[in-house]
């Protein structure tokens, strides 16, 4: 009995050493190289290059509704006239918040 253990432990060992043999390590980042070939080298100041190009280009202009107020036939001026808003009262249950709205900074 115990030597037919041993007989079976000795198989499956050889079993698993000529898996092992065959299974070989693949490299697939050579084979990548290989067919693409190697990307380009990182230039040092790269970064430094792109501010300034985006430098010199100038700012672009948001909207500010802020500073031009929201128009009448915005969807969120709507939808508040309809639930009881007027312009020029604050919000909340008793009008006793903010009138204007929230300013925009720039960063």
């Amino acid at each position: 009995q115990n030597l037919e253990k041993e007989k079976k432990s000795q198989a499956q060992a050889a079993t698993a050493a000529s898996i092992a043999e065959e299974v070989k390590y693949r490299d697939r980042a050579s084979e990548r190289r290989k067919k693409y070939g190697t990307p380009d080298p990182i230039i040092p100041g790269w970064k430094k290059k792109l501010d300034r190009e985006l430098a010199k280009d100038p700012p672009i202009p948001y909207e500010q509704p802020t500073v031009n107020k929201i128009g009448e036939d915005n969807v969120g001026n709507k939808m508040m006239q309809a639930m009881g808003w007027s312009e020029g009262q604050g919000l909340g249950k008793a009008n006793q918040g903010i009138v204007d709205p929230i300013k925009a900074e720039m960063r």
